[in-house]
């Protein structure tokens, strides 16, 4: 069946799809579950729950900001028929991504005019370790990889005179905003987008008309409505907390004028994320050939632009969406990879258009042949990735290493069998320092299903600003001569002096049985002798005496 047939597209499209599947499920039970994982459970569990109604969402990282709670009312259903198996959620979220299958297709399609660059496009994107990364992310940025490949795509409809392209920006811009609160910088382009429909295509006509036309047409009234009740919260949070938000985020821009980095490492950081995006979808054989492939395809697509005016503007296009987060960059602080999300699709798109083009000469036969080796490498080298990493969880996004769920569990199951069916204590070593909220979750809705009780809890109680600490531990198991577990979580993100500041800490009130380590986790088997009270000011003094730690 050629492919210019009506039904071979889709037939291919739906194989990449089901492909695109399969690369999502390998290793996934191995999955990140943090403090950030374990806090959006609770608060979706409320939904159903104590808490129905929530107008902020997560924390940003400029305290007393937050993002929109969008993302826990889309797990919550998961979470509550899966009765807490964060499994469930993580598999509804693979099953939400793979839209972008077909959306990619079409967005590369429609900005290229051929369904062939289309189609490898998507085929990238299956294997695409970066996109796999992204499915699997049990966190609100996640689903903002749509959002922003729609908002772009109102754009290309704004700048082709097309309807409701203003509409569908406003939709997408309010959507990811609620997704993940820092792309409100792509409010640039809604003003760039409003411009350029103002006075492209409809000079001389009268305010009225234009209002008329454009902005009271149906769609885009319902496209409006839509996006304004995405924002609708943010508004009602900022009135009820006092303009909390705008107070920190003008707190934030003040302090930042005062300790901003320099302007080249901040470039050079910018630059770096870019190759990575490249390593991690289109060219993994080393990050020295993706920085290659890189700056390649930058100066191939400009010069091209330059040289054939019929692809100008959809390799402009693509290069501006590809390079656009460098509007974040300049106030970020948190080095985070998802600061360029949503840039996988230009850069995949860009890519499959330069095979193509470059291709071209040697024949439809030799041409099919090259790109047929080229997605193979590509599978290849992105299935290298898969392999190593997967196993780790989503490691793209984790400041900790392989803070993996397969693993907590088991760190749970050896400790219960270890105890023999005694009652016993627990302590932990988390990031964020003293909040359990992590294994208060995995206690609660893992050990009491399976096991029918809960340890003591040895540590510093929960605050009841963060979740979980409400759950109820087990009132007994805290006396000499029982045991004692402390579980410590891999680093970075928790500092070594702490970590020998606990060990040192429980010193006083047990003895050290044994260590046991769980992949990158360790857990210390400790006897009590004197059951006294957890103390993080006794920690943090320790942390003071380097010479008894170092």
């Amino acid at each position: 069946m050629p492919l210019s047939s009506r039904y071979m597209p889709l037939f291919l499209l739906l194989f990449i799809t089901l492909l695109a599947l399969i690369t999502r499920l390998i290793n996934f039970s191995h999955t990140t579950w943090a403090y950030d994982q374990a806090r959006d459970a609770f608060n979706a569990l409320e939904i159903f729950g104590k808490d129905p109604i929530k107008l902020i969402g997560p924390t940003t990282d400029i305290r007393g900001l937050f993002h929109g709670s969008l993302y826990w009312y889309i797990i919550a259903p998961f979470y509550v028929v899966s009765r807490g198996d964060p499994l469930f959620p993580k598999l509804a979220l693979v099953l939400l991504h793979l839209i972008n299958i077909p959306l990619i297709y079409f967005l590369a399609k429609e900005i290229t005019g051929k369904k062939e660059i289309g189609l490898f496009a998507a085929f990238i994107l299956a294997m695409s370790f970066d996109s796999i990364q992204y499915a699997r992310w049990m966190s609100n940025p996640t689903l903002a990889v749509m959002t922003v490949a729609m908002f772009f795509y109102g754009l290309w409809r704004v700048l082709h005179k097309k309807p409701y392209g203003l509409g569908i920006m406003y939709c997408m811009w309010a959507i990811s905003i609620q997704f993940q609160f820092f792309l409100v910088y792509l409010g640039v382009f809604m003003l760039v987008g409003g411009w350029r429909r103002s006075i492209d295509g409809w000079k001389g006509r009268s305010v009225g008309w234009w209002r008329r036309k454009v902005l009271r047409s149906r769609g885009n009234v319902i496209l409006f409505l839509l996006g304004s009740l995405f924002l609708l919260p943010f508004f009602i949070s900022e009135i009820k907390f006092g303009f909390q938000g705008t107070q920190s985020l003008l707190g934030f821009f003040l302090g930042h004028a005062q300790e901003s980095a320099p302007f080249a490492q901040k470039v050079d950081f910018y630059i770096n994320s870019l190759v990575k995006n490249v390593f991690y979808s289109v060219a993994g054989a080393s990050q020295g050939f993706a920085r290659t492939a890189l700056g390649t395809l930058v100066i191939y697509t400009l010069y091209t632009a330059w040289k054939y005016p019929p692809t100008r503007f959809a390799k402009l296009f693509l290069l501006m969406w590809f390079l656009s987060p460098v509007l974040i960059y300049p106030i970020q602080k948190n080095g985070s990879y998802f600061l360029n999300i949503g840039n996988s699709y230009p850069l995949i798109t860009l890519f499959a258009l330069t095979i193509f083009e470059i291709t071209e000469p040697v024949g439809k036969k030799y041409q099919n042949m090259i790109i047929g080796i080229c997605a193979l490498v590509i599978a290849f080298f992105n299935m290298q990735l898969i392999n190593t990493y997967s196993w780790e969880g989503e490691r793209l996004f984790s400041v900790q290493k392989a803070v993996d769920l397969q693993t907590e569990k088991k760190v749970i199951d050896w400790i219960y069998a270890d105890s023999n069916g005694k009652v016993f204590a627990v302590n932990t070593v988390t990031n964020p320092l003293f909040i359990n909220t992590t294994w208060a979750y995995l206690f609660e809705h893992y050990a009491q299903p399976k096991y029918g009780r809960k340890p003591f809890w040895a540590g510093e109680p929960i605050d009841a600003r963060h979740p979980g600490w409400d759950i109820p531990f087990n009132p007994t198991g805290f006396d000499p001569g029982n045991t004692l577990y402390l579980i410590i979580e891999p680093i970075p993100g928790i500092p070594d002096e702490y970590i020998q500041a606990y060990s040192l800490f429980e010193d006083t009130r047990s003895v050290l049985v044994r260590k046991i380590p769980f992949g990158t986790f360790i857990v210390e088997k400790r006897t009590i002798i004197k059951p006294e009270s957890f103390s993080r000011n006794a920690v943090f003094e320790l942390t003071q005496k380097r010479e008894f730690i170092d």
